[in-house]
């Protein structure tokens, strides 16, 4: 990872604007508030999760996750990442849904269940 003075300038721009859009920003793995923007620290950008308003979900599906393609899927029961997709059982397109919102995590980190934690529905 390089540091701030490292950056280009089109990068630097990039982890200012995404806080300014309000997207946390991470330094030695701690959210910082307000980052100094010093030059020899590294800065980068806390990955989202995608998201999804289960209130318009059926209770059917309980999982969101996303393939390395960035194909975004919806699984009744918890999946499995296989090098660059998930696997398990019955699963829809969950793109198609008005609250679908992609996020930024990488594909094997992007697994979300229903409820307050992803043990849900083990």
């Amino acid at each position: 990872m390089k540091t701030f003075s490292e950056l280009s300038r089109e990068d630097k721009l990039k982890l200012m604007e995404a806080w300014v859009d309000g997207m946390e920003i991470q330094c030695g793995g701690e959210v910082v508030k307000y980052p100094e923007w010093l030059p020899g620290v590294c800065y980068e950008i806390v990955p989202q999760m995608p998201q999804i308003n289960w209130d318009h979900v059926s209770d059917r599906w309980n999982w969101l996750a996303m393939d390395d393609d960035g194909d975004h899927w919806l699984f009744e029961s918890k999946p499995t990442f296989n090098r660059d997709h998930w696997l398990g059982g019955v699963y829809i397109v969950a793109d198609d849904f008005a609250s679908f919102k992609k996020g930024t995590a990488s594909a094997k980190d992007s697994l979300v269940g229903r409820g307050a934690s992803d043990d849900y529905m083990d």
